[in-house]
């Protein structure tokens, strides 16, 4: 089944243009295509812990397939995969080596295999039995000394030892992230905080030193009795050995104790404490909060990731036109709509305006080959992916997808992006160009939150805007957006201390802060008591505000294999070709959906099963 879906997988995302060009059916198509793989490696979660000899299974390890196109997916190991000395070498207690080959490529896996806690157990209870000195049964006797340790829904007949000695939980047979359950967490009703255990020292990861070394100043300032029990480390929230999710699973106890991460795995992070699902509904952005929280909760948003639509306004009032908003949309009021832009574009076909001495060719960077930030354009007719929320259909069939099409085609017909020559640019240049933008490109474009606006801001004379994006035929255009968020790491060995950091984050003061030592902007409800005050940097209360009006990235895995992500038929299936060729004319929004709709098709059909 992994294999099919490897398959199926390159079929539609190398090979989308193909399928339009030659007009060939799915069918046609997938007998064409042959495997692009870039690397493959081991899963890390698929080696979190040591495993018993007498457990051992191959099957229970993952390797990663990752594609030239940027995709991946899991594959079970299994003995074909591995050459035969590797497997003469499981036999034994201690660090094993296997060589995993696959394809063209090979990888290599340590697998530590440890003394079987389970018969090491039975032995003890055989000879304490035969002594005389108990009268239960097994199970009864070893019901009792989990219990002792602190243990419970645990399989008694199949405890694991953890890291140092310490009782863990079995999990993985459920599924269920695998917690320490050697420690507590306290929360003190009367003075409104957790508990420091003794000789607690909680670390804590951000990108951003400024960040960092503000918060462990104010920290010092608001406890001088726990002064340097607080300290930070540069550690960045995307995704690597050493940074976000994937630090924490590699690092385990070595990552920080509370880190800032993009996406939460719930694999690895401590289950919070009920103190924080009463915060979280009332201050965090709900539509981040609620999605993560559908397995308890983990995360707490605390800023935006995204893109927010802006504006030139030292550009506009250069060129004469009235900023005025009286709507509060954050737009000026000449300019509510696409329909306003395209008609003030007009003027403009034959002779470019000129700002600042520098002929001004293109009015919006539209991006089409670039999906992530082109995905407002679709929504121009008001579809959004997965409507209603079911991660069974991705909507492509739906009239609003192609009304976004129709957006596009109708953008290509404007006089908004020139060239030199006053040609209308062609769609193979309408790819990422939002960052030229600082440099008073542009008079309207999409802003990052990664972007340093500050920075620019400070460093010239121009002001920037921010608000919803115009409307087309009365319907908003959603651009996407992520959060970023604090958790804390199931691997701590401080958890009611690091409950106590996470619970000061999220405060108003902690929370004025960071924002104030960094370019983030927050993740809350905007009447959240912990807002930070705005009240002298407008700009970030524009853009926070702006981003409030942005489509939450579905992050979630497919309803009938989770492995896979449901974002990924969104990026799998080369829409950017099709988009351009609706830009260029070479095909209508009819056709081009058509053809969308068939790949995403045959893509859910791949993917959307149970293995």
């Amino acid at each position: 089944m992994f294999l099919q879906k490897v398959f199926m997988l390159l079929v539609v995302s190398l090979f989308g243009l193909v399928l339009a060009a030659c007009n060939l059916s799915v069918d046609d198509e997938i007998q064409k295509v042959a495997f692009e793989i870039d690397s493959i490696e081991v899963d890390a979660q698929s080696l979190e812990s040591s495993y018993d000899i007498e457990l051992f299974d191959l099957s229970t390890i993952r390797i990663r397939v990752n594609h030239k196109n940027g995709s991946y997916v899991f594959i079970d190991l299994d003995e074909s995969m591995i050459d035969a000395e590797g497997l003469e070498l499981l036999s034994s207690i201690g660090k094993h080596t296997i060589t995993v080959k696959y394809e063209t490529f090979t990888t290599t896996i340590d697998v530590d295999l440890v003394v079987s806690v389970s018969n090491t157990l039975a032995l003890i209870y055989e000879m304490v039995t035969e002594a005389g000195l108990i009268h239960e049964s097994y199970e009864a006797w070893i019901d009792g000394i989990l219990i002792e340790q602190g243990v419970s829904d645990v399989d008694a007949l199949n405890p694991h030892f953890g890291e140092n000695g310490n009782w863990w939980i079995n999990h993985h047979d459920t599924g269920v992230r695998a917690n320490r359950v050697d420690f507590e967490v306290f929360f003190n009703e009367t003075t409104g905080r957790f508990e420091w255990e003794e000789g607690a020292i909680i670390e804590i990861g951000v990108d951003s030193v400024s960040m960092g070394q503000a918060l462990v100043a104010q920290w010092d300032a608001d406890f001088p009795e726990l002064a340097g029990k607080l300290t930070f480390r540069e550690y960045y929230s995307n995704n690597s050995d050493s940074s976000g999710m994937q630090g924490i699973e590699v690092g385990k106890g070595s990552a920080p104790d509370v880190a800032l991460v993009i996406t939460p795995q719930y694999d690895y992070l401590y289950e919070l404490h009920e103190y924080f699902v009463a915060l979280g509904q009332r201050d965090t952005l709900n539509t981040a909060f609620d999605f993560f929280s559908e397995r308890g909760v983990v995360y707490m948003p605390a800023f935006y990731d995204g893109m927010a639509f802006s504006w030139n306004q030292t550009m506009l009032e250069a060129w004469g036109i009235d900023t005025t908003d009286t709507t509060g949309n954050g737009l000026p009021d000449v300019f509510n709509t696409w329909e306003q832009i395209f008609e003030w574009a007009e003027q403009y076909e034959t002779e470019r305006p000129v700002f600042n001495g520098q002929t001004i060719y293109e009015f919006f960077p539209i991006s089409i080959q670039e999906p992530w930030s082109g995905y407002s354009s679709l929504t121009a007719g008001g579809w959004q992916l997965y409507p209603e929320g079911d991660y069974n259909t991705p909507g492509f069939d739906e009239p609003e997808f192609k009304a976004g099409l129709e957006f596009i085609q109708a953008f290509s017909n404007t006089h908004m992006n020139k060239d030199e020559t006053g040609a209308t640019l062609a769609g193979n240049a309408m790819g990422w160009r939002w960052d030229a933008y600082l440099e008073g490109a542009y008079p309207f474009s999409l802003v990052g939150t990664w972007m340093d606006m500050q920075g620019q801001i400070t460093d010239s004379d121009l002001t920037f805007r921010f608000g919803q994006m115009p409307t087309w035929n009365g319907q908003d255009l959603t651009p996407f957006v992520k959060t970023k968020g604090f958790v804390i790491n199931a691997y701590t060995d401080y958890p009611s201390a690091a409950h106590e950091v996470m619970r000061w984050l999220y405060t108003q003061e902690t929370m004025t802060t960071m924002i104030d030592n960094s370019w983030y902007l927050p993740a809350l409800e905007l009447d959240s008591d912990i807002m930070p005050d705005f009240s002298d940097d407008p700009i970030k209360a524009e853009f926070s505000a702006a981003l409030s009006y942005n489509r939450f990235e579905p992050l979630v895995g497919l309803p009938n294999d989770p492995t896979i992500q449901a974002m990924y038929v969104y990026y799998d299936l080369g829409l950017g070709d099709f988009l351009v060729e609706v830009w260029d004319a070479t095909l209508t929004p009819a056709e081009a959906q058509a053809q969308i709709h068939a790949l995403a098709t045959a893509w859910m059909e791949t993917f959307n099963v149970e293995d």
